[in-house]
């Protein structure tokens, strides 16, 4: 019982001083622990309460957190953001612990070593330490494709563009878009994902089918291909269907089309179509139509039109 009191008074005479040693350990008060870690002591607080830190109480109103553990800790912390807008956009760049370690496939003292190593800087919101989500990426993603810049996992382009996880990766899987799996997550090259995957409505919009350049072109299916094949058009495949891209179509076959003024297609007629009109042959056509000094009219795609009511009247029709 004496030397229980002992020892209580010997604590209760060091509990005022900012560094305690017992029992050969060092210990710092809640304002040393925050300036070791670059935080606050709110947030000190918080981590003990979270029990992140192990706290020793040495008298009522005072305790004390092992040197050892705060050597310990594997990041020095960033200041947080003060308002909540700053605060849910610095979350957006950033990820959790446990978020990499699930991500990359990664054990915790691995984490923990490459973070030190590297002398990361993590916020902490709450209880929870928050990374930046580049530095993170770059630690810890395993690169086969040193080309590629900038990569996208299979969730974040399922929510992206509301499909699911495997419609994403079946995608990825048949345009050959680069990919690596990294733990649980499928990563794939953003910029080949953006060049050689169309999305649905992005195809319907500017994309045709075969069938549907046959009949907004007017042309048959065998020249068709011996166009697009000759100029090798690029074309996508979804499903069963094979897509080209609009503008590359119009510019083989739309703009060949002449270009016939409406008031001339709905008043005038070829003078191919004017032998039928008029029931007549070459001949008799070229002579009564030069006779009765009929009105000609050419237009693109070199043809020549002749006015229907001057034919009526030259031909008594």
């Amino acid at each position: 019982m004496p030397s229980e009191r002992k020892s209580v008074v010997a604590t209760r005479r060091v509990a005022s001083n900012s560094v305690v040693q017992i029992d050969e350990q060092k210990y710092l008060s809640i304002s040393q622990a925050s300036k070791l870690l670059g935080v606050s002591r709110p947030t000190i607080y918080a981590r003990i309460k979270a029990g992140d830190l192990k706290a020793v109480r040495i008298s009522t109103n005072t305790i004390r957190i092992p040197l050892s553990q705060l050597e310990a800790q594997p990041v020095r912390y960033s200041p947080s953001p003060k308002s909540i807008r700053d605060i849910e956009q610095a979350k957006k760049t950033m990820i959790t612990r446990d978020e990499a370690i699930a991500k990359y496939d990664i054990s915790q003292p691995w984490f923990y070593k490459k973070v030190k190593g590297a002398g990361l800087k993590a916020m902490r919101f709450g209880t929870k330490a928050y990374y930046p989500k580049d530095e993170i990426h770059r630690l810890f993603f395993k690169n086969s494709y040193p080309d590629v810049k900038e990569w996208i996992s299979s969730e974040e382009l399922a929510a992206k563009f509301g499909h699911t996880r495997k419609y994403i990766c079946d995608q990825a899987r048949q345009f050959n878009v680069p990919r690596v799996r990294t733990g649980r997550s499928l990563m794939i090259s953003k910029l080949d994902w953006d060049k050689n995957v169309i999305d649905v409505p992005d195809l319907q919009k500017h994309y045709l089918t075969v069938e549907q350049a046959k009949k907004l072109y007017h042309i048959g299916q065998s020249r068709f291909y011996d166009e697009v094949n000759a100029a090798g058009l690029e074309r996508r495949r979804q499903g069963r269907e094979v897509f080209f891209r609009k503008t590359d179509l119009d510019r083989l076959f739309k703009d060949k089309s002449p270009k016939i003024p409406e008031y001339i297609r709905r008043d005038y007629i070829t003078a191919k179509e004017a032998l039928a009109f008029c029931h007549v042959g070459q001949k008799r056509f070229s002579e009564d139509t030069k006779a009765a000094g009929a009105t000609k009219i050419r237009t693109e795609g070199n043809f020549v039109w002749y006015n229907k009511d001057e034919l009526r009247r030259i031909f008594n029709l």
